[in-house]
């Protein structure tokens, strides 16, 4: 999928620029980078992106036997939560999200039948991996709103 819009979400780090860099190259556009959960939500709903993409640091998500997916968003308590904002871009902005892991995360993956797509992929990973991921979201993303389209036609 070319020109799509990326809202990337990520901690600055050495190689910060490399991810929106890489989703260049890959004919992505990138509309708008975060640096934590809040940011992204307000970045979500003023930039009107495709798809997110969110880097999902152990320090962005609660280790497991905390306030877990329930905790606050606000970015003003340690409990501002990298995955339940993925899940609030995902549900209430119908974004589809795609996550960054090392695959240390210790809070369960959501099994919110609500969250579409909340795609995982592993670092280290490649190009091709990111591209398959995005454009399996954008499109699922379509097809979705495709079918509320006809739903709605047809409850009238």
């Amino acid at each position: 999928m070319t020109n799509a819009r990326i809202l990337v979400v990520r901690r600055d780090g050495p190689d910060a620029g490399g991810l929106e860099q890489g989703l260049q190259d890959l004919g992505y556009d990138v509309c708008a980078v975060a640096a934590s959960p809040a940011q992204a939500i307000e970045m979500a709903t003023d930039a009107d992106p495709s798809a997110a993409l969110m880097d999902l640091d152990p320090e962005l998500v609660p280790k497991a036997n905390t306030k877990g997916a329930n905790a606050a968003v606000d970015g003003s308590s340690s409990d501002a939560n990298g995955l339940e904002a993925a899940r609030r871009i995902a549900r209430d902005l119908n974004v589809p999200v795609v996550c960054l892991t090392d695959g240390t995360l210790e809070t369960p993956v959501p099994r919110d039948t609500e969250v579409y797509p909340l795609t995982f992929v592993l670092k280290p990973y490649d190009a091709r991996q990111l591209r398959l991921s995005l454009d399996a979201a954008l499109a699922l993303r379509g097809w979705e709103g495709r079918h509320r389209e006809t739903r709605d036609r047809l409850e009238y």
